[in-house]
């Protein structure tokens, strides 16, 4: 018998939201008993062939691209045991300048199950209603999809054993790829951002029935009613709703129906700066018995919306968590200008609440040395760390924080981006002072370096995946020159090549009341941006800090696009720019011939990879610019494998893929 064909085979499969061993056998069964049976005697037996050994593989592939781009293309059981797992994105952001029609991009959002929007000042009503109809036209037309499918399996049942049948020649499926995407979706993750959200949210809550994680993030203070979300999203297991602002959580924050019968499928609870009564809070813990991950970060006092002063009591959740009997993977619980945690509520945290955590977020000013010195006593297998704060950037752990950086291999996820790191800790060969001057540039000068002279520390997060960090601009590390952009840049994508999710900080200084110096990020291309290429895993990049006075143009980052879209005009430029810093590299090599003339030069790398020491070579020089170029210039170079979003400055939304960000940048400088 012949064996039928991919898509018949294909649309046989029962499409639930999550997949039914069941199903998955009896189709794994069926292509195996379709095939010749001289094929059959052939082929020996692999351990691969039992779809139970399979499953339980592909659980622990939970990297998205990995899924996407590898998995399902081995063969086409493997994509049929996998294609419920790969979501497809959809991101709008309604900063962007047309550059991509809204009628056209909704064409692209049936059956798929990531959305991020992005809402800013001055977002248009007709659009978000637009996107909100297709939202629930979307959902719609899935469910009677289901119900299509539901019916074709029932039809082609044989009702004995549970094994699905097919009948060549017969065309009772033989439509269902006409109304059927490929990897079809209902909406399971949600990401709204902006400062008009909270407009939008209650409009879309009728279409969000199926979604499992759900991130609200505002830049205005609003106010939200936690208990129609939760009641809107029955299946949700990761909910966000965070402002950089403060945020009034009103109503109650579950149902008593919710409480009793401990419904609640929230695996990971995460609040920044809400205004919450804690009497909700702990009836939200009980209604939720798989809570693992739970983050009360900057609980506000104020009596904005209610009649009485609120007050939290940290020892008072603490003990209402242990009375529960669970154990948390992370928990934090700090309340905005109150006192930090203790010595005592960190041993018990560490004890009762999380005593297998291997992720931890702090309040920064919680960070004394008396609580630095007490972590250290505990077995170093962070794999994620995060400081948060309010306000200006928070100084005070920048040399614990770079010491436990150079100690900690485990660390897979470092968010600080209000903790501001030491930018000196980043120049190893003390190239912070050299001075250049060019034809065509102005004279660019730094202040010597007056360090000493020791064992260079450097980080020992080689795997690092996600970095969110601000840095100091104190002094010699006032982000002013090129050189600060190469060292950073460089430092970045030579200790951390597999970096993820990039988002630099960089505040302003208040030098008095009145005066400001804002630092500045250099992108054009002598600033070395072009080092970030070596990020092969990158998928999010955010710089927060640029120069706005300097004209960009495309030349400057026309290093960011494929070959096919580079013109010649972009080659004879950027050969042109390149010429022009033969002055500037003769100057370089003069000053390292003195710095190693000097005791400067003495660097003691300790045990530093031989390999690492090499790469670092030419840290925060033009001349680790120019390989870079070389390197993407040839023709095996393949950049970015995972087509990450670029923005720059503080609109940045979600950002752009490459090609977009080099149109759109240079449009807004001319």
């Amino acid at each position: 018998m012949q064996a039928p064909s991919f898509w018949r085979r294909f649309y046989l499969r029962n499409e639930s939201n999550s997949a039914s061993p069941t199903t998955t056998t009896s189709v794994i069964e069926h292509l195996t008993d379709t095939q010749p049976l001289q094929h059959q005697h052939q082929r020996r037996i692999s351990p691969l062939d039992i779809p139970e050994i399979l499953q339980r593989i592909f659980f622990f592939v939970d990297n998205s691209h990995t899924l996407s781009r590898t998995v399902i293309l081995v063969c086409k059981e493997w994509f049929l045991m996998n294609k419920h797992r790969v979501v497809r994105d959809w991101v709008w952001d309604s900063d962007r300048k047309d550059l991509c029609k809204l009628e056209k991009h909704l064409a692209k959002l049936t059956g798929v199950g990531r959305v991020r929007l992005h809402y800013g000042w001055g977002s248009r009503e007709d659009r978000r209603e637009a996107i909100r109809k297709t939202l629930a036209l979307s959902q719609d037309q899935f469910d009677r999809r289901q119900q299509k499918r539901n019916r074709a399996l029932q039809g082609t049942n044989d009702g004995d054993n549970g094994r699905i049948t097919i009948f060549p020649g017969r065309g009772k499926l033989k439509g269902i790829m006409r109304w059927q995407p490929i990897l079809d979706s209902p909406l399971q993750e949600l990401e709204l951002r902006g400062a008009e959200v909270y407009q939008a949210l209650p409009e879309l809550l009728p279409s969000l029935r199926y979604l499992t994680r759900f991130h609200f993030g505002t830049t205005y203070g609003c106010y939200v009613e936690l208990d129609r979300i939760l009641e809107a999203c029955p299946l949700l297991e990761h909910l966000y709703v965070g402002s950089s602002s403060d945020l009034t959580l009103i109503g109650s924050l579950v149902t008593t129906d919710q409480v009793v019968k401990s419904s609640l499928r929230l695996r990971s609870l995460t609040l920044e700066n809400p205004r919450v009564s804690q009497a909700g809070l702990e009836d939200l813990i009980s209604a939720a018995p798989t809570l693992d991950h739970l983050q009360l970060i900057g609980l506000r006092q104020d009596t904005a919306s209610f009649r009485e002063h609120v007050q939290y009591d940290r020892a008072r959740i603490m003990t209402h968590i242990t009375t529960l009997q669970r154990t948390l993977s992370s928990f934090h619980f700090s309340v905005y200008e109150e006192e930090p945690l203790t010595e005592k509520e960190l041993q018990e945290i560490v004890t009762r609440i999380c005593p297998r955590s291997q992720e931890w977020t702090f309040w920064s000013p919680s960070l004394t040395p008396v609580m630095t010195r007490c972590l250290s006593h505990l077995p170093n297998v962070v794999t994620s760390l995060e400081l948060n704060h309010i306000g200006r950037s928070y100084n005070g752990v920048d040399c614990a924080l770079h010491r436990y950086l150079c100690t900690s291999p485990s660390l897979l996820h470092l968010k600080v981006p209000k903790s501001a790191y030491l930018f000196d800790h980043l120049d190893l060969h003390r190239r912070l002072h050299y001075i250049y001057s060019g034809p065509s540039a102005k004279d660019i000068q730094a202040r010597p370096y007056t360090g000493t002279t020791g064992r260079l520390e450097i980080w020992a997060c080689r795997r690092l995946q996600t970095l969110w960090m601000a840095f100091h601009n104190q002094g010699v590390s006032l982000l002013v020159t090129p050189t600060h952009s190469r060292i950073l840049f460089g430092y970045l994508s030579r200790v951390c090549p597999q970096l993820v999710d990039v988002r630099i900080f960089a505040p302003e200084i208040h030098v008095s009341d009145r005066q400001k110096i804002h630092p500045m990020l250099e992108l054009r291309l002598h600033g070395g941006f072009c080092l970030l290429a070596r990020l092969q895993n990158l998928e999010t990049l955010q710089l927060h800090s640029f120069d706005r006075n300097i004209s960009y143009s495309r030349h400057d980052l026309s290093w960011m696009l494929p070959p096919s879209k580079l013109t010649s005009a972009d080659r004879a430029e950027r050969k042109k720019m390149m010429t022009e810093w033969v002055t500037w590299m003769e100057v370089e090599k003069i000053q390292e011939e003195w710095q190693r003339s000097s005791h400067l030069a003495t660097l003691d790398w300790g045990d530093t990879p031989p390999e690492l020491v090499q790469d670092l070579q030419h840290l925060g020089m033009l001349t680790d610019v120019k390989l870079m170029l070389r390197e993407i210039e040839s023709k095996d170079y393949r950049l970015w494998t995972r087509r990450p979003r670029i923005s720059v400055g503080p609109r940045h939304g979600f950002g752009y893929q490459a090609e977009t960000f080099v149109r759109s940048f240079t449009w807004d400088k001319q």
